[in-house]
C-alpha cells in the first residue's frame, strides 16, 4: 500500500518536473487571455520567461523553481525572482488551498511612475523608487489580505499635476482583525 502510493507520487512527481514550461504557460494562457507570455524556457517545475506582461504590465527576466518537497504536504511552494526596466524583485511564496497565495521575504523595487499606472491614477504621476520589505504578504485574488513589513518610498516626488519633491518616506505594514494597518 504505502510503497505503491510512493511510486505513484513519484511517477507524477517526475511528470511534473519534465513538463515543458511552454506547454504549461499555454494552458495558463488559455484560462487568463490578458497574460502574455515571452521567451518561455526550462520546465513547469523550474523555468523561465523573459518577459510577462498582464494588464499592460510588464516584468522581464522572471524566473520561477517549485519545491518538489511542497507536494507531500499538499501545498505548491516556490522561489520567484524578476529584474529589469528598472524593476526587480523576489519572494518565496505558495499557493494556498483557499486560493490565496502567500508570500515570504519578498524583497521588491517598483518605479513609482508604474505603481501610478497600475493604480489608474492617470492624472497624476508619482515620481521615485517603492521598495518592499514584508516578512509577508497574502493576497487573495487581487486583495492584499495580510501583510508585515516596510514599504520605502525613496526619492518621493510627484510629477504633475504640480512638481513637488517629498523626500523619504516609509509604511510600516501590520495586519490585525481590521484588516491591513500602516
Amino acid at each position: 500500500g504505502g510503497y505503491a502510493l510512493l511510486g505513484v507520487l513519484s511517477y507524477v512527481a517526475f511528470l511534473v518536473a519534465t513538463f515543458p514550461a511552454q506547454r504549461a504557460v499555454s494552458m495558463v494562457q488559455a484560462q487568463a487571455p490578458q497574460l502574455r507570455v515571452a521567451g518561455v524556457s526550462g520546465t513547469a517545475w523550474s523555468g523561465s520567461a523573459s518577459t510577462i506582461q498582464i494588464q499592460g504590465e510588464s516584468l522581464q527576466r522572471v524566473e520561477w523553481e517549485f519545491s518538489p518537497f511542497s507536494l507531500l504536504t499538499a501545498q505548491v511552494a516556490f522561489d520567484l525572482a524578476f529584474k529589469g526596466d528598472g524593476r526587480s524583485g523576489e519572494a518565496n511564496g505558495g499557493l494556498r488551498a483557499d486560493g490565496g497565495v502567500e508570500l515570504e521575504d519578498v524583497s521588491a523595487k517598483i518605479p513609482a511612475a508604474d505603481l501610478s499606472k497600475m493604480l489608474g491614477i492617470a492624472p497624476i504621476k508619482l515620481n521615485g523608487l517603492f521598495e518592499l520589505q514584508l516578512e509577508e504578504l497574502v493576497l487573495m485574488g487581487q486583495q492584499i489580505e495580510s501583510a508585515e513589513g516596510n514599504v520605502y518610498w525613496r526619492k518621493a516626488a510627484v510629477d504633475s499635476p504640480v512638481a513637488q519633491t517629498l523626500g523619504d518616506y516609509v509604511a510600516v505594514l501590520s495586519t490585525d482583525d481590521d484588516g491591513v494597518k500602516a
